[in-house]
């Protein structure tokens, strides 16, 4: 059979509370055995006290006698009072005696029940040592069991530890592969840009060598009239570097006066707006050109003003910015910009 600890605890609970009621009902039976000696004993002094007073009842009335008798009487009256008290107690120790009954039949009770226990216990064999040496494995694999619970836990969390570690690795893996990809990307787009840029650059000499002698032939053909044929050529170099041809030798335009390096800029503007107003995809209608007769004479003057009139030809409009007062007289329309003591400017039309 297999040991019940419950019932082998309920069992001893039951034997506990036996043993109570045992020693209870030994208790009572020994207070009903002084109650009954008590009993007998004033039992015994009221026989007493009644042929005590017999002797009273035969004698004539006499005073003294009657307070003697009195006094007596008081004293009996106490002793009366004595014996209602011990006929309680009587009337108690019945009820004890009942009381006692009940706890033979209590007892008797306990006793079957006590011997049932016995049984039980010996069908259950049970072995304190045995049950002290099972509870002590059993406290003893509780805590083995406890400290291996902690450790799985522990591990629990180390193994989550690792997982979210090799999350973040497998973040920064799946990262460094895109950034690798993006490189080579880049790394893809920079060299088609490289070779776009190459390809620019050659194009930008092919179309610098293909304008740069268009260039030097507007200008030279413009500085040509603009000096009456005393510079016949005006050419650039690789790095766009201004030279003049004087008696068919070429200097650099240092070379040569602040007015002659000035015509010669304005030459190889218009020479640019020229060439770009032809080759570009957009017309341009018009041309703007600021203060170009600072340095000149009234003869280059009169030649600069012959030569916008046939560059009227590619252009629609020539607008000249100027302080000099005398170009007026060349231009077909004139717009005058005055400042007025506000310091408004006005634009108006005509001389």
């Amino acid at each position: 059979m297999v040991f019940d600890e419950t019932v082998y605890t309920a069992v001893s609970k039951k034997l506990n509370e036996l043993d109570k009621k045992v020693s209870t009902k030994k208790e009572l039976e020994l207070k009903i055995t002084h109650e009954k000696r008590e009993l007998v004993r004033w039992n015994t002094e009221l026989e007493q006290i009644n042929a005590d007073l017999a002797p009273v009842m035969a004698l004539e009335f006499d005073i003294n006698a009657y307070k003697s008798v009195i006094a007596t009487l008081k004293e009996l009256e106490v002793v009366y009072r004595e014996i209602i008290g011990l006929r309680a107690e009587v009337e108690r120790a019945e009820e004890v005696k009942d009381n006692l009954q009940l706890l033979s039949e209590l007892e008797r009770e306990i006793t079957a029940d006590i011997t049932a226990l016995k049984r039980q216990m010996d069908a259950l064999r049970f072995d304190k040592m045995a049950f002290v040496a099972l509870k002590t494995g059993y406290e003893r694999k509780t805590e083995e069991l406890n400290e291996m619970k902690l450790k799985l836990l522990a591990k629990r969390n180390e193994f989550e530890n690792v997982c979210r570690e090799i999350d973040h690795v497998l973040a920064d893996i799946a990262e460094q592969e895109r950034l690798l990809a993006d490189k080579a990307k880049e790394e893809t787009e920079l060299m088609y840009l490289s070779l776009l840029e190459r390809l620019m650059n050659d194009f930008k000499v092919y179309m610098v060598g293909m304008i740069r002698p268009m260039l030097s032939d507007y200008a030279s053909d413009l500085l040509r009239r603009l000096t009456d044929g005393k510079y016949s050529k005006l050419e650039l170099d690789e790095n766009y570097d201004v030279f003049i041809y004087d008696e068919g030798t070429p200097y650099a335009i240092n070379r040569f006066s602040g007015g002659e390096e000035d015509l010669a800029n304005l030459c190889l503007r218009l020479a640019i707006s020229a060439v770009v107003s032809e080759r570009s995809a957009i017309q341009t209608n018009f041309i703007i050109l600021d203060e170009i007769f600072g340095s000149q004479d009234a003869l280059r003057k009169r030649n600069i003003i012959t030569a916008l009139n046939e560059l009227s030809k590619k252009f629609r409009q020539i607008f000249l910015i100027t302080h000099i007062e005398e170009v007026k007289d060349y231009m077909e329309y004139v717009l005058r910009v005055t400042e007025d003591e506000d310091g408004v400017s006005w634009v108006r039309m005509g001389e």
